[in-house]
């Protein structure tokens, strides 16, 4: 089943954010990572490089991903925490 992104969700993906990516490991545990996300429009997309643990998580069991709540990146270079409302507002 596909479900098109709403414009809300579009104008997030377009801003600067991070997510975790949680992907299985062969013995069944997962795997987190903080990743950049972005979008094309159409899909959500994150960043790996082939040969990598996510990568060959991913090829081995592409259902097994996930992502958290992305939170925008503060123009300082770290991760901007949350405000309760901002919690709220993207939860809604």
């Amino acid at each position: 089943m596909t479900t098109s992104l709403s414009g809300d969700v579009l104008t997030l993906l377009r801003r600067p954010l991070m997510a975790h990516v949680a992907t299985v490991m062969p013995d069944g545990t997962p795997q987190s990572t903080p990743v950049w996300i972005d979008t094309d429009g159409t899909d959500v997309l994150f960043n790996t490089a082939k040969g990598r643990v996510k990568h060959r998580n991913l090829l081995q069991n592409p259902a097994g991903m996930s992502t958290s709540t992305p939170w925008p990146r503060s123009t300082s270079g770290r991760t901007a925490t949350p405000s309760a409302s901002q919690a709220r507002s993207a939860s809604s």
